[in-house]
């Protein structure tokens, strides 16, 4: 139990760490933005082959290059339908909060992107 708890304080105070870093670096070039993207998809990149993939080769035995390659389009296919279908209920104006502007339109884009990105990697932690 204590190093689940652990484990998700690291992950918590890691996103609130990244969250404020973005509210105090507000006017921020684009090549700098250009650089802390590429440095986060090398950290996730990375996670994802270390922590889930090769373990996942581990665990699967003498079938667990199948298990990894079924469990990965699998989990891209979700992700794409969950996102399908948000992005879908948002355009019909299932999400819709009245007559906002166009800037919200895009920060409720964000936040349900966000929530797509999250569902799997809190799945990833707990494992």
């Amino acid at each position: 139990m204590q190093t689940i708890l652990l484990c998700a304080l690291g992950v918590g105070g890691a996103t609130v760490f990244g969250a404020v870093m973005g509210f105090i670096f507000k006017n921020i070039s684009h090549k700098f933005a250009d650089i802390v993207l590429s440095f986060a998809a090398g950290i996730m990149l990375a996670a994802a082959m270390l922590g889930l993939i090769l373990p996942s080769l581990e665990y699967g035995g003498s079938l667990g290059v199948f298990i990894t390659i079924v469990g990965i389009f699998a989990g891209a296919l979700c992700v794409h339908l969950f996102d399908m279908l948000l992005l879908s209920g948002y355009e019909r104006g299932i999400f819709a909060l009245g007559d906002e502007s166009e800037s919200l339109r895009r920060v409720i884009i964000f936040v349900m992107a966000i929530a797509v990105h999250n569902l799997p990697e809190g799945i990833a932690a707990g494992v």
